[in-house]
């Protein structure tokens, strides 16, 4: 395991509305690097990216006023599980700034892909399990980790970074293809186990205040999601002893930079704002469109490709809009496809893993993944 870097915040760090010390080293570490998203805009009626820590980095990364920790998800013992969660409580897409209201613009929503931006060194040689699961909000919105819709487990026993650090971030993803109704309330759950020696860290971002205050280097405010109520939940190893943050009251970490021993405006909120999960839905529009749409399905072969790969399709309509496209979220090849199959070239393109997906204006498009070997 890496040894940990300390950030130069000197600042107490404490439960809001319980106000219980935590030490003040607990927090997370700047990342070597992490993968830098650039979310095309999805040319259809019906498709887009909720991807709540891209919009935030949006609206506010170009004043030098979001940053990114990564955060160590796994445990000092072999007991415990460590997890985090997203709520996908606002249909949000990061491509065109839109909102999109359940039961008043869409019936129903699938879960096309999942992604997460990670960090992962595997010391032991023995599988780590990653889980990405689909659970189910209350009424009030909060985690109902128990309620799992779905649920798919990832095995490695190899580093999944790189360079063998988790400090330096690493892309994996999961293509459920879960489809429910629009008042179906949910959220992503990523859960780690794995053995001491192993690290697994989640990367997080924030909005801050731009400067330091007090004794904190960064002033973090609430995400711009959900007003107060934060869209990011966690049971960090930093802070495992008090479960799921914020709790279901609304307590939270918070960074006590002037040192009155109570939370007040001029505090840092948790830096674990926007956790880096994210999701490419399609919706069924409530708009009339549904009645005329069509599910097409496609396949690609072979697959992994290397230099042509054929893509075949059933209730494809004319001049349907083929799209490949790469882990960061953008288009790399666009073509009009016609008839049952279509031929790609993709001997340009460098080897990965790619996303392809149809766009039609009465479609219903089906995504797959597509891997690339050189």
């Amino acid at each position: 395991m890496k040894k940990i870097y300390s950030l130069a915040i000197a600042a107490s760090v404490a439960i809001g509305l319980n106000a219980q010390t935590i030490p003040s080293a607990s927090q997370g570490e700047i990342p070597d690097s992490y993968i830098k998203k650039s979310h095309s805009t999805v040319k259809a009626f019906n498709q887009l990216y909720i991807d709540y820590d891209f919009a935030e980095d949006q609206n506010y990364g170009g004043t030098n006023q979001y940053q990114r920790f990564i955060w160590r998800m796994n445990t000092t013992d072999s007991t415990s599980r460590i997890n985090a969660v997203v709520a996908f409580d606002s249909i949000y897409d990061a491509g065109t700034f839109t909102t999109y209201v359940p039961g008043v613009d869409y019936t129903t929503i699938r879960i096309d892909s999942i992604f997460a931006v990670i960090g992962h060194e595997n010391n032991s040689g023995i599988d780590d399990t990653i889980r990405f699961k689909v659970i189910a909000l209350n009424g009030s919105g909060y985690p109902q980790p128990t309620n799992v819709l779905y649920s798919k487990e990832i095995y490695t026993n190899v580093s999944l970074s790189s360079s063998g650090n988790y400090l330096t971030s690493a892309l994996i993803s999961d293509a459920p293809g879960l489809s429910m109704a629009s008042t179906q309330r949910f959220g992503i759950l990523m859960e780690y186990d794995g053995a001491k020696v192993d690290t697994f860290g989640l990367l997080a971002g924030f909005h801050h205040a731009g400067s330091p205050s007090g004794n904190c280097s960064y002033v973090a405010y609430a995400s711009d999601f959900f007003g107060n109520r934060s869209n990011s939940y966690g049971a960090t190893h930093q802070f495992a002893s008090y479960g799921l943050l914020p709790t279901s009251t609304g307590a939270d970490i918070y960074y006590d930079c002037d040192q009155s021993g109570s939370f007040n405006a001029g505090d840092s909120r948790s830096y674990t704002q926007n956790w880096n999960i994210w999701l490419h839905v399609t919706l069924d529009p409530n708009v009339g469109i549904n009645e005329l749409a069509k599910e097409s399905r496609v396949s690609a072969f072979p697959n992994p490709s290397k230099d042509v790969v054929t893509f075949k399709f059933s209730n494809v309509e004319p001049n349907t809009v083929l799209n490949l496209i790469d882990v960061s979220g953008k288009v790399v090849r666009t073509e009009v496809v016609n008839g049952s199959s279509h031929l790609m070239n993709i001997s340009e393109l460098v080897a990965g893993t790619y996303y392809y997906t149809l766009i039609g204006e009465n479609t219903i498009s089906n995504t797959g993944k597509l891997i690339i070997s050189k």
